[in-house]
């Protein structure tokens, strides 16, 4: 996790945090922008334990609407305030999870108590993910109530480099008035990315104001636990992260299996945990045909764990070339195809009917992933 230490570096030698010592210090507040998946929480965690390991003294607090915030592993100096939940129904537009018939009160609800726990905590550093006004704006407030404080937060906007199509990207960030934002309340965005994969400065056509604060951290890498040499049949792993729109995918790679021989690997499948429980019951029951093994998602349980749990290789899709599931914004066949110049494996197309993953399996199971890509700590301000 070291990518962000020249970005965190940067904060703290702005004399900033480290101007009052204090028991606890420094207190970072992070905002984890949760409508879909578990991607945002994941990242959320992820730069709170780099953080918490980099600064011993911390104390770290996340603002999530997460459903699934209970199911992780906290780490050490974090603590989390929970926010009720939203869905995203469209692009930038969402509604109550749970709270159908609410959703002018969820808002003002989030937003409240947002604000109220800002001010409370009265961090020295404040990091939003992926939104500079969080959902409908409901930031604003808060981001006010910090600049009225004694001390007032350095505010980071943390970016991950490809958000969708650049063109369709580059249009939601002015219609939804974040490039606005950026230039009102924040001191620096990080791109959590790598300038010779993507360019997100130049390809989201950031204002100058916005492109002379924003810093390129490289890509945030969870560890991985060791492994040791298999001589086996390919074993392979199949996970589908939240789950939420995973059915496609997994029903395409199961469909896939039925056109392989039998015995020529073992796999195993994780199903999300926002996979309706219908659609997973009929899913394991395809998968027991095949004597394939469909496990719950368990939130916590990294590839390469699950992989010395269960026997699977969790790097051997990734040497078959990543595979686009149906219902995909435009960000994973973008990214697929920036990474696929770097010579880290082929793109598979959506598929819907199996034949393209029973091609992929047998093409590429053997090949090694030939690079593990660069990682770029140079920013621009």
């Amino acid at each position: 996790m070291d990518v962000m230490r020249s970005a965190a570096a940067r904060v703290t030698d702005s004399g900033h945090l480290n101007a009052h010592p204090a028991p606890a210090h420094p207190k970072i507040l992070l905002y984890s922008h949760d409508t879909f998946g578990l991607g945002n929480i994941r990242r959320t965690l992820l730069l709170a334990d780099y953080l918490g390991a980099t600064y011993p003294r911390s104390a770290i607090l996340v603002l999530t609407g997460s459903p699934m915030i209970h199911a992780f592993r906290i780490p050490p100096r974090v603590d989390y305030v929970k926010l009720p939940c939203v869905n995203r129904i469209r692009a930038d537009e969402y509604e109550p999870r749970f709270l159908a018939d609410c959703g002018e009160e969820v808002r003002c609800t989030r937003s409240a108590i947002i604000e109220r726990t800002a001010t409370a905590f009265a961090p020295d550093l404040f990091i939003v993910d992926k939104r500079a006004g969080g959902i409908d704006n409901e930031l604003v407030p808060a981001l006010e109530a910090m600049r009225r404080l004694a001390t007032p937060p350095r505010v980071v906007l943390g970016l991950r480099d490809i958000l969708d199509a650049p063109d369709v990207t580059g249009r939601s960030l002015r219609a939804n008035g974040s490039f606005d934002l950026i230039e009102r309340f924040y001191d620096e965005v990080w791109i959590y990315g790598s300038r010779d994969v993507f360019d997100a400065v130049a390809e989201y056509n950031f204002p100058p104001a916005v492109a002379a604060r924003s810093h390129f951290c490289g890509y945030l890498r969870r560890h991985a636990a060791p492994r040791t040499a298999h001589g086996g049949s390919p074993r392979i792993l199949v996970t589908a992260g939240g789950g939420g729109d995973a059915a496609v995918l997994v029903l395409s790679y199961l469909r896939g299996l039925a056109q392989v021989p039998e015995g020529e690997f073992q796999t195993v499948v994780v199903l999300g945990p926002q996979l309706d429980p219908e659609t997973a019951d009929g899913l394991r029951r395809l998968g027991a045909q095949r004597l394939c093994v469909a496990l719950d998602h368990r939130v916590g349980v990294e590839p390469d764990f699950l992989a010395e749990q269960r026997g699977v290789d969790a790097r051997v899709l990734e040497r078959a070339g990543p595979i686009a599931g149906g219902r995909h914004r435009g960000h994973e066949l973008n990214g697929a195809r920036r990474i696929q110049w770097k010579e880290r494996g082929r793109l598979a197309p959506p598929a819907h009917d199996g034949r393209a993953v029973a091609a992929r399996l047998g093409v590429r199971r053997d090949q090694e992933r030939s690079g593990q890509g660069q990682r770029d700590s140079q920013g621009r301000r």
